[in-house]
């Protein structure tokens, strides 16, 4: 609140300005305070779970086959607007509802030779017919051997070099500073391309997808949440 007549900012509850004396009025006095209340009030949108905000989306965009279907939880919901409000299919989000666990974007799966290959559109199982889940981390045995050739190579070199001349030696030593610049590059390689899959299996086949971009907390929420879906879909069948 300030003087309507020299412009200080007054104390909450003053009933003059101390600065020229002008009285306060009461009524502008509340209106002010009133409106800037209303502008602090947060918007609904804003107040919502995540997992309320996804399953808005999900509600809108008609992703569920039935309409009682309840969102439970997903995994990729950092891309869950982009795969199903945009169509951008180069992630891959999962979506596990009380009923079925949907696969949208990308889609992997094992040919007969057990190679992983893949496609764009979306996929679904019954909860009640999933058989088991697990998640793998596929890293590439290669680029390990020659990580570990390299840095067999580097003392053997050093070793080398001080039996013998220091011409030689010099090269000895560049070739082992090449070869440790070279074996930290694949170790860094290594790593980053390593796979993590997540895959369910069911009656008819398996979802499988990569989740790389996925933590591995995450992944257990999910499985966690999906098993517990299975579990009260089991036990409810067989007391009926």
């Amino acid at each position: 609140m300030y003087c309507k007549n020299c412009g200080r900012q007054l104390p909450v509850g003053a009933e003059f300005c101390k600065e020229c004396g002008e009285p306060v009025q009461k009524k502008a006095f509340e209106k002010e305070r009133h409106d800037d209340s209303r502008d602090q009030k947060k918007d609904p949108e804003e107040e919502k779970s995540p997992i309320e905000q996804h399953a808005d989306i999900i509600k809108k965009h008609g992703v569920f086959f039935s309409d009682d279907e309840i969102l439970i939880d997903t995994l990729g919901s950092g891309f869950l607007s982009s795969v199903i409000v945009q169509k951008e299919m180069m992630r891959s989000v999962l979506i596990c509802s009380n009923k079925r666990v949907y696969q949208k974007g990308k889609l992997f799966w094992r040919d007969y030779r057990r190679k992983i290959i893949y496609s764009k559109g979306e996929a679904f199982v019954y909860i009640k017919d999933i058989t088991g889940m697990y998640y793998e981390v596929a890293k590439p045995i290669y680029r390990f051997g020659v990580i570990g050739i390299m840095l067999l190579l580097i003392p053997i070199g050093l070793l080398i070099a001080q039996e013998v001349s220091s011409d030689i030696a010099e090269i000895i030593y560049v070739m082992c500073g090449v070869i440790f610049f070279f074996t930290l590059i694949s170790a860094i390689a290594y790593y980053a391309t390593k796979e993590k899959w997540f895959v369910i299996q069911h009656a008819g086949g398996e979802l499988c997808t990569k989740c790389n971009w996925y933590s591995t907390k995450s992944i257990s929420r999910f499985m966690k949440n999906v098993s517990i879906q299975k579990d009260l879909i089991t036990n409810y069948r067989s007391k009926t």
